[in-house]
């Protein structure tokens, strides 16, 4: 499966067809087109296809190697953070809880 293939799948198991997909990232269909039909993408395309699939794993796209998704990446409704911000979210959570704790131990 070469990379337009792989696009054409994420398109479509996101419902999306390839104009909708042009019009997304601001994009000419026709210039879109060409990365969806076999040329090689340049980094403003593959930076576009990030910015509305920030999830997909680009050793995937590019070289169909691993899983379509980074498992690294967790999202919520404003934003997208690497698993190493996560963890870091986390340990601020489990000082607050401790400091919590401490609070209603003494009361």
């Amino acid at each position: 499966m070469d990379f337009g293939a792989r696009m054409k799948l994420l398109l479509a198991d996101e419902g999306l067809s390839q104009k909708e997909f042009a019009e997304k990232v601001n994009m000419n269909y026709a210039h879109a087109n060409k990365f969806f039909t076999g040329r090689t993408p340049n980094m403003e395309f593959i930076s576009k296809v990030l910015e509305i699939f920030p999830d997909v794993n680009l050793k995937w796209l590019l070289f169909a190697q691993g899983e379509r998704t980074d498992q690294h990446v967790l999202h919520e409704a404003n934003g997208t953070y690497k698993r190493a911000d996560a963890m870091k979210y986390v340990n601020q959570i489990e000082e607050k809880l401790n400091e919590l704790k401490r609070f209603l131990a003494q009361n």
